[in-house]
């Protein structure tokens, strides 16, 4: 219901925003059960609801439960990386967030690099173990989310054990 928010004018859109805001609620609660369900959106529907809930937070009395979706929320780290991508929408949400210590930890934490660079990081952590282990590279790497990066495993990091 969010993304219908778009092609409405200013005054419609803040007319539609409390019905918006209560049915992400809703879902928001039931999807806290299975957070596979927080997964998987873009960057721009992502952005688009935090700040329908920065909008909908200047109602002092709607706060509290904008603050719970925040906390829901951001216990995915994408939903996360998107309010940091944005620093206006960043310190609003820092400030709606002033008395709640969880959510301002979350703010200021630095999040592990996704996609690619999870990648190249997670090999270069198996890299290291295996030259200190003097084991060869490990061939198999369908299991990781960027095995599709290379085509070739990568050569052997010190000598083998025999």
């Amino acid at each position: 219901r969010v993304g219908t928010l778009r092609g409405l004018t200013e005054g419609r859109r803040r007319d539609a925003e409390p019905d918006a805001f209560n049915a992400m609620r809703a879902a928001l609660i039931r999807a806290r059960k299975d957070m596979a369900a927080l997964e998987g959106h873009e960057r721009q529907d992502m952005h688009e609801v935090l700040d329908l809930i920065r909008r909908h937070a200047e109602k002092p009395w709607v706060a509290p439960r904008c603050k719970e979706c925040l906390k829901i929320f951001f216990l995915s780290d994408a939903w996360l990386r998107v309010a940091q991508s944005d620093p206006a929408l960043c310190k609003s949400l820092q400030e709606l967030t002033s008395d709640c210590p969880e959510l301002q930890a979350k703010f200021s934490t630095e999040l592990p690099a996704d996609g690619r660079a999870r990648w190249v990081a997670r090999c270069c952590a198996v890299a290291r173990c295996c030259a200190v282990a003097r084991m060869p590279w490990p061939t198999s790497s369908s299991n990781s989310p960027g095995a599709s990066l290379t085509s070739a495993p990568m050569p052997s990091i010190g000598s083998s054990r025999a």
